[in-house]
């Protein structure tokens, strides 16, 4: 053997080594997992507050068309002006109570606007169709009456026709006198008995809307709470039925803005305002407080949250010192609020029921 040819030796990692190289490794994966936790807390976090933000714009929205339209009925401002026929209009299965002017059904009132403030389980004495909704007991309920934007025909000669939807409420008028009809199973227009008996005349798509909340939105005991509304259902035994159009709404509340000096400008905002005070309205003031459908364990929610006209802290009076909802739960809210203007002619020229 050559002396001079020396095997090589093998020499590992030392114990300090290996030491350092575990606390470096530790410290990667303690930052990885802190990393990962904080951006799955921020998904979360973020999609919770987007699906909140989106319901509240889709709520929000529907509330300002729909009572922006709030008495518009084809171009008539006298509302007292329109006939309802026992010969044209059947009997509405569960219809809401009586309408404001407390004779006739809910669904077919000429009021355009009804006010329930803070309603509680009192809201079934007045509308009876909300009997078996789990109402939440201090959000308002509302009803909006009107036509929709656009005519479904418009008849200028005695010999035109009308393509109607079947099993449809509409209201038929010359801007000066009108008349509701069901266009039944055929689809059929009123004849020439109902006013306006000769053209030009337009016949439009009446809509009745009962807006309220409910403690739940899909299935009984979800725990989502939901801004839901009864409506005139197209079938052929005409009905109200029930539609929820956007989950979290946790409450809403409105004030309408009152003109008591007739020169168009807000003079006070009402929470109650009587039907006599509706026929003055010129604004419409809404809030809704938004809450997340889901908890979020790693949130708590010790805000304050102020509804106009609201007794938050249940002692039985309105003092904007000392009222304010404080949750204090793991829910994210966002309180949101409009206001309207009420432009349309029924309103402004203080027609009523």
């Amino acid at each position: 053997m050559n002396p001079s040819i020396r095997q090589p030796t093998s020499r590992g990692f030392s114990l300090v080594e290996l030491m350092v190289a575990m606390t470096l490794g530790l410290l990667m994966i303690a930052a990885i997992g802190t990393l990962f936790v904080a951006n799955k807390t921020n998904y979360r976090q973020n999609t919770l507050i987007a699906e909140m933000q989106d319901n509240s714009r889709f709520a929000m929205q529907a509330l300002v068309r729909d009572i922006g339209m709030a008495g518009f009925m084809g171009g008539m401002t006298d509302l007292g002006a329109i006939a309802r026929g026992s010969d044209t209009l059947p009997a509405i299965a569960s219809d809401c109570g009586p309408g404001a002017d407390g004779s006739g059904g809910w669904a077919l009132d000429n009021a355009p606007l009804e006010v329930l403030d803070q309603p509680g389980t009192g809201a079934t004495a007045t509308h009876a169709c909300l009997g078996d909704e789990p109402l939440v007991p201090t959000a308002d309920v509302l009803t909006v009456r009107h036509v929709a934007g656009l005519p479904a025909a418009e008849l200028d000669t005695a010999d035109a026709e009308a393509t109607l939807r079947a099993n449809t409420f509409y209201l038929q008028t010359n801007r000066t006198v009108g008349s509701l009809f069901f266009s039944g199973a055929d689809a059929e227009a009123p004849d020439t008995s109902h006013a306006p008996r000769l053209p030009p005349k337009s016949i439009w798509e009446y809509e009745s809307r009962l807006y309220f909340v409910r403690d739940y939105s899909q299935t009984p005991g979800d725990g989502i709470p939901a801004l839901c509304r009864r409506y005139l259902a197209d079938q052929a035994s005409p009905r109200t039925d029930t539609e929820c159009i956007a989950e979290g709404v946790e409450n809403f509340q409105i004030a309408i803005g009152i003109d008591t000096d007739d020169d168009g400008i807000v003079n006070h905002y009402d929470t109650d305002p009587a039907v006599t005070d509706l026929a003055r309205a010129v604004t419409a003031r809404i809030q809704l407080l938004m809450r997340s459908t889901a908890a979020d364990p790693g949130y708590r929610n010790d805000k304050r949250y102020d509804l106009h006209g609201h007794d938050d802290d249940g002692d039985g009076a309105i003092d904007e010192s000392g009222d304010g909802y404080t949750p204090d739960d793991r829910f994210y809210r966002r309180l949101v609020q409009t206001t309207i203007n009420l432009h349309n002619p029924a309103l402004a020229s203080g027609s009523t029921p």
